[in-house]
C-alpha cells in the first residue's frame, strides 16, 4: 500500500483537498487516510468502475499493521484463503521437491485473499466518505507554490492541496510528472504472463505447482472455483510489443512454450479460452 507519487505539501489542514489518481489498493488505502487527516478527497480512475479480477495477494508484516489501524484486519482475515503447497515438477508430472501442507490457514499472520475481496473491504471503507470519479483521467498538471491546478480529461479542473499517483507503472499521471522515456525504465531480464481462468482440472485446490527448464518456466496456482496460470521467459533485451494488444501477447507465449512438456499445452490451451484436451 505504498504511495507512489507525491506533489506539494499542503501548508493546514482548513480547507485542504487532495486527489488520489487509481482506485487501486494504494489508493483507496491513500483517500482513506487522507480522509482520517482532515482532507477533502477525490479519487479519480480511469476505468468504469474498480478493477476486479487477478490474482489473490498475500498480507503480511506491516500491511496486517495497517489494516488493525484502519479497522479492517478482522474482514480480511474471514475472507483469507487456506495455506497452499508448493509442488516443483518434471516434465513426466513427477513431484521433485514440496514445500508446505496445505490444510488450514498457518498460524501466523500471513494470509492470502483474493484480489476482489481486498477490493470490496477497501473500497467499503471509502465510498461513503470520498468522491470517486469512474472513466476519468488526469490530462494536465501544474504544480505552484501553494498546491496543485489539475485538469481532468474531461476539461474539469481542480485546484487541490495534494496529489497522489497510485495508478500503475504506466500512469498517465506519473508520465505527467516525471515525463516519459527509456531513462525511467530499468528491464530486469524477463516478462510473466499471468491469466486466471475458471477451474479447469489440471491440479487441485490449494497446491501450486512448478516447472522450469533454463529461461523458461509454468506455474499453475489451484483454488476451489479458479486456477491460475503462469508463464514466465529470460530474454537478452526488451521486447517491442503493445501491452494492450491481447492477440500479440498470446502469440508471444505462445512462440516460447509451443512443444514443452508436463502440463505446458493445456496451460496454452486454457489461457486462450479453449478446453483442456
Amino acid at each position: 500500500m505504498a504511495l507512489s507519487i507525491v506533489k506539494s505539501v499542503a501548508s493546514g489542514l482548513t480547507g485542504a483537498s487532495a486527489i488520489v489518481s487509481g482506485a487501486s489498493f494504494a489508493g483507496l488505502a491513500t483517500a482513506y487516510w487522507l480522509k482520517r487527516l482532515g482532507y477533502q478527497v477525490t479519487i479519480v480512475e480511469v476505468a468504469k468502475g474498480l478493477r476486479r479480477g487477478g490474482t489473490p495477494v498475500d498480507i503480511e508484516g506491516e500491511t496486517i499493521e495497517i489494516l488493525t489501524r484502519m479497522g479492517l484486519a478482522d474482514a480480511v482475515r474471514a475472507k483469507a484463503l487456506p495455506s497452499r503447497r508448493f509442488e516443483f515438477k518434471d516434465e513426466t508430472d513427477a513431484t521433485l521437491g514440496s514445500i508446505g501442507n496445505g490444510g488450514p490457514q498457518a498460524a501466523h499472520e500471513r494470509y492470502e485473499i483474493h484480489r476482489d475481496d481486498l477490493l470490496d473491504i477497501l473500497s467499503a471503507a471509502v465510498v461513503d466518505e470520498v468522491e470517486m470519479l469512474f472513466g476519468r483521467s488526469i490530462a494536465h498538471i501544474v504544480d505552484g507554490p501553494d498546491g496543485v491546478s489539475v485538469t481532468l480529461d474531461d476539461g474539469q479542473q481542480r485546484d487541490v492541496s495534494l496529489l497522489f499517483g497510485c495508478d500503475g507503472n504506466r500512469s498517465n499521471t506519473r508520465g505527467l510528472v516525471f515525463g516519459r522515456g527509456d531513462q525511467f525504465v530499468h528491464f530486469m531480464g524477463g516478462y510473466f504472463f499471468l491469466k486466471v481462468v475458471p477451474q479447469i482440472g489440471l491440479l487441485p485446490a490449494n497446491v501450486s505447482q512448478v516447472f522450469a527448464v533454463p529461461g523458461l518456466m509454468a506455474m499453475l496456482n489451484g483454488y476451489d472455483d479458479r486456477t491460475d496460470i503462469g508463464f514466465g521467459f529470460r530474454t537478452d533485451g526488451e521486447i517491442d510489443y503493445d501491452y494492450r494488444d491481447r492477440a500479440q501477447l498470446r502469440r508471444l507465449i505462445d512462440e516460447r512454450f509451443d512443444g514443452l512438456g508436463w502440463k505446458v499445452p493445456a496451460m496454452l490451451a486454457g489461457s486462450n479460452g479453449e478446453r483442456k484436451q
